[in-house]
């Protein structure tokens, strides 16, 4: 059940792919598993970015019925679990993280004090 007077999290998100299955695919339509970089912030309407809850990484998205997201396992087996679900020529960009990782941030500061601090719905009625 949802409790309609409790505030809903609100999440954006910034993704950076860096591959793709198949690797030729040249079309979105072709791509069947896609491989890349994410930064997201989340919290409730008017919360202030500093104390959002943020989470980054790589993430493995398989376009299925119905689609499956994977991220590697958090903790000390982390570059094990990277490498199991990553092929090996996309593991070191899996590693490397975003190309400009400051721009990025910048992204999702800009865009959660936008739609989440100060967005429309950001002050209840």
């Amino acid at each position: 059940m949802v409790d309609l007077e409790t505030p809903v999290d609100r999440i954006v998100c910034v993704v950076e792919p860096f591959g793709t299955e198949p690797a030729g695919a040249l079309t979105a339509a072709e791509v069947r598993v896609a491989y890349a970089h994410y930064f997201c912030a989340a919290g409730e309407p008017g919360t202030g970015y500093e104390q959002s809850s943020r989470v980054q990484g790589p993430i493995v998205v398989e376009l299925g019925t119905p689609p499956r997201v994977r991220t590697p396992e958090p903790g000390r087996h982390y570059a094990n679990s990277l490498r199991g679900m990553v092929p090996r020529p996309y593991q070191e960009a899996a590693l490397r993280g975003f190309g400009n990782a400051g721009a990025v941030e910048d992204q999702v500061r800009r865009d959660f004090l936008a739609r989440i601090t100060r967005g429309p719905s950001a002050t209840p009625t």
